[in-house]
């Protein structure tokens, strides 16, 4: 049932990709995201696509001006999934720089996606067995979290 779930989530966010520009960076993360689901439940070979979608999102970020934040928000998406392809120490970095970014909104809205950034980040370093760096980033996480209440984003990783 999972699986059907993050390959729907994949099919509609390859529908928005398709039919609407301006929609197309963040329906390439969900697409992303997706993959990275599926993967972990028996496809690891999605592992592959999961990182060509964050890469086109971050480049389409990046030369569009996005804001930092959105950058960032990409560069974490894709240093996760570096992470669980192993290439650990570059995904790790990847995912500190876009973290740095994510710190630029001070909005809640922007908390809250800096909150989402240390948990990928959390679970990342936990995988790549960098501990000190996921317990930093929980730490944070936690904080920023019981500040805006965002719920959502104190649930583990």
């Amino acid at each position: 049932l999972k699986r059907r779930q993050y390959k729907l989530a994949a099919e509609l966010a390859t529908v928005a990709i398709k039919s609407d520009n301006v929609a197309r960076q963040g329906a390439l993360l969900i697409r992303g995201y997706a993959s990275m689901q599926i993967a972990r439940l028996g496809s690891p070979w999605k592992l592959l696509s999961a990182r060509d979608d964050f890469q086109t999102a971050l480049d389409l970020r990046e030369t569009s001006g996005a804001t930092p934040n959105r950058v960032g928000e990409a560069m974490v998406a894709k240093g996760l999934s570096l992470v669980f392809l192993l290439r650990q120490a570059e995904g790790i970095s990847l995912m500190k720089e876009g973290v740095e970014l994510m710190r630029s909104n001070r909005s809640a809205s922007g908390q809250a996606f800096l909150a989402r950034g240390l948990r990928h980040l959390e679970r990342g370093a936990r995988f790549a067995r960098r501990l000190g760096i996921a317990e930093d980033a929980r730490t944070e996480r936690m904080s920023i979290a019981k500040r805006i209440e965002a719920l959502d984003q104190m649930r583990d990783p």
